[in-house]
């Protein structure tokens, strides 16, 4: 190991801790999750557009391609942000969703 982890110099928990973020955050795996994580919500925004376009209807949980993990926190983020809006509109879903107007006006720029 190197770095003062390995070195045991660090004394401090709080030091310890930034420390060890800096190294994790500092992996190439971590920079791909961050990007995931900010590239996730527009794929999946694209995708509601999409299929609610298609459908001229809201489009069901089953017709999205929610990956593990991301697809969920996406999808929380995009109601949250209120870009996406949750309804309850289809005996065949467990939930639908269709695209706010903010979320239509976003997203036309973007796609």
């Amino acid at each position: 190991m190197n770095g003062d982890m390995a070195d045991r110099t660090i004394k401090d928990p709080d030091a310890a801790l930034a420390e060890f973020r800096k190294k994790i955050a500092a992996t190439p795996v971590m920079a791909q999750m961050h990007s995931e994580l900010e590239n996730y919500p527009l794929k999946l925004m694209r995708q509601i557009i999409k299929e609610f376009e298609k459908r001229k209807s809201s489009v069901p949980d089953h017709a999205l391609d929610l990956a593990p993990l991301f697809g969920e926190a996406a999808l929380r983020s995009l109601i949250e942000s209120g870009l996406v809006e949750k309804t309850d509109d289809s005996p065949y879903a467990i939930h639908t969703y269709v695209p706010s107007e903010d979320g239509i006006r976003v997203g036309g720029l973007i796609l």
